[in-house]
């Protein structure tokens, strides 16, 4: 799989992972966007009930998914809000953020995806 160049993850880390398996490279993003869609929305859930220890929890969960596809910017700020659950306003200026970044992870796996199916 070639080595693109892209914005918000690293697909060296991926192929690395994956030893340059289309197929496990496509099983990686499939669960990574279940896992992290079923973690961001607990993350929410967690910020709204200012339940720190479920925020604590989430952020872990999730801050492991960004660093398997490589995704340091949401990685970073998840690392943010796991380190500081009852932030106030900085808490929920860093899930915007992290929910903004995550579309942009997301476009660029699903391009991954569209180019395994071409190659």
């Amino acid at each position: 799989m070639s080595s693109d160049s892209y914005a918000y993850i690293n697909l060296e880390a991926i192929n690395d992972i994956a030893d340059g398996d289309s197929e496990f490279i496509r099983e990686i993003i499939t669960n990574y966007g279940e896992t992290v869609s079923n973690s961001l929305e607990g993350l929410s859930e967690a910020i709204s009930g200012a339940d720190a220890e479920r925020i604590v929890f989430f952020a872990h969960k999730l801050k492991g998914s960004y660093a398997f596809v490589g995704a340091d910017q949401l990685h970073g700020l998840v690392q943010e809000i796991e380190s500081n659950p009852t932030g106030g306003p900085a808490l929920q200026t860093n899930f915007s953020e992290l929910l903004r970044l995550s579309q942009s992870v997301d476009g660029e796996l699903e391009a991954v995806l569209r180019n395994l199916d071409l190659a």
